[in-house]
């Protein structure tokens, strides 16, 4: 998927990295993981996730299973199973098609259309296919198609895996935010905003293999100052989308953290990556209220 696509699900996603660690920024750990000791024992672990990855992706690090193992429950961005119900699918779909007999034609400029119809030539996928969906409904099908492509798959993505592995533990789960909260504010954008999200997707797949080893890269060592580069550029060009899918969320899970951390109940908490580094993440957010994690 590409970087702007990403934010939202491969994470879907990423910023620089400004960590709390004696109330300093910390150099780069050895993975996107980060650990607050409860003053009562146990932990509460952020834990960065990339939604899509290849099966060499694991196993996971010993410390990163042994956060697992340590947490009594898991939260995650949303309830992974309920994202797959058919209600969802179903809103999921009744937004992001249009239904008044317009096609994407209609709704994004000419030269917008002629990249479009340009860039599904050239990868040989029919257009008919995508005419009655939205812009961001084609953004985000062209990134997982693509992603698929090279062998990255949500199966793979950390959260399913840990959602998986909680399930057949018995361990609680919970999200942050409903399931179809993401959906619903990408259905919300202005239509220069949504048209710009597919131009900017249709740039930038023609890079996506290259990011995303570079970014695989940056994931497995915790390198989230490059991490944050290639994630996070294409929002400085479109301010009101960052603070949508990216600001105001984060601002939201780090009071929810907060209240957790407050409460002294250890707990892993696996999110996009990207949410856990950078100018206003959530790490840096907490750290504004005397929260210090340390980067595993």
């Amino acid at each position: 998927m590409t970087r702007f696509s990403l934010l939202l699900l491969t994470a879907t996603l990423f910023g620089s990295a400004a960590l709390a660690a004696e109330s300093t920024p910390s150099p780069s750990g050895t993975m996107p993981m980060w650990e607050l000791k409860l003053p009562g024992g146990g932990s509460i672990f952020l834990v960065g996730s990339i939604h899509m990855l290849k099966p060499d992706a694991y196993p996971l690090p010993e410390a990163m299973e042994a956060a697992y193992t340590a947490s009594p429950e898991l939260w995650f961005e949303t309830d992974m199973e309920a994202l797959k119900n058919p209600e969802s699918q179903m809103k999921l779909m009744e937004l992001g098609i249009y239904n008044d007999g317009t096609t994407i034609k209609d709704h994004i400029s000419p030269e917008t259309y002629e990249k479009l119809t340009a860039f599904l030539q050239e990868q040989g996928v029919p257009a008919q296919m995508l005419m009655r969906f939205k812009p961001w409904m084609i953004a985000l099908t062209l990134s997982v198609m693509a992603m698929q492509q090279l062998g990255y798959e949500p199966q793979y993505g950390l959260d399913q895996y840990f959602t998986d592995k909680a399930a057949e533990a018995g361990k609680p789960t919970a999200g942050l935010e409903e399931a179809m909260f993401q959906i619903n504010l990408l259905a919300s954008f202005s239509e220069y905003d949504d048209e710009a999200f597919l131009l900017k997707t249709i740039e930038e797949l023609a890079e996506m293999e290259t990011v995303m080893t570079r970014m695989n890269t940056a994931w497995k060592t915790g390198a989230m100052d490059d991490l944050s580069a290639l994630m996070n550029e294409s929002f400085d060009q479109f301010p009101e989308i960052a603070e949508k899918l990216l600001y105001a969320r984060n601002r939201d899970w780090a009071e929810k953290i907060d209240a957790m951390v407050k409460s002294g109940k250890p707990a892993m908490i696996v999110v996009g990556a990207g949410h856990l580094a950078g100018k206003e993440s959530v790490i840096e957010l907490l750290a504004a209220k005397g929260h210090q994690f340390i980067q595993r």
